[in-house]
């Protein structure tokens, strides 16, 4: 019985460092949205790299890389203008290639999915003028020998001129 408790606790203290609960910004930090960012009809998220938008299929993922999504889909076009967007909440995690089901791992069988750590920061965000607009989550594969999330510097970046990161002061 002592076994399979002191087997639980491995397994609870294990999964407990696969979620990093520090915070990487501080509390009061906004990001301001500082030119329109357009959505066309039905599409969800607008994807960041090297400080610029780009399409979704020209990512590098073993570089950092930011993802604006939201909330409804729309047939219609969406415009973001210029806005401030408060932090409601982070989630960091780190998610393991080989855990992703079958798919993933029929995909590798094929050279097709990655065998690094993806390190995920998801930053939910709040405008009561644009409220459609709900989480940037940023994230890059990583080497396990030099396991790290983003720092709010790589996440700055990514996303360029286009949404600054404002600390409090």
């Amino acid at each position: 019985m002592k076994k399979l408790a002191l087997i639980a606790l491995i397994a609870i203290f294990l999964s407990a460092c696969q979620a990093n609960v520090r915070s990487p910004l501080p509390t009061g930090t906004t990001f301001h949205l500082n030119e329109d960012i357009e959505f066309h009809p039905l599409q969800v998220a607008v994807y960041f790299q090297y400080g610029k938008i780009v399409e979704a299929n020209s990512i590098d993922d073993y570089k950092s890389n930011c993802t604006l999504e939201v909330k409804h889909k729309l047939k219609r076009t969406q415009i973001f203008t210029p806005d401030s967007f408060s932090i409601t909440r982070i989630h960091r995690e780190i998610t393991d290639q080989y855990k992703l089901g079958s798919l993933r791992s029929q995909a590798f069988a094929f050279g097709g999915a990655s065998r690094y750590p993806e390190y995920i920061t998801e930053i939910y965000l709040y405008s009561k003028r644009q409220s459609n607009i709900y989480k940037l989550t940023c994230q890059h594969l990583e080497e396990p020998e030099s396991p790290r999330h983003l720092t709010p510097k790589d996440i700055q970046n990514t996303l360029g001129g286009i949404i600054t990161i404002t600390y409090p002061h």
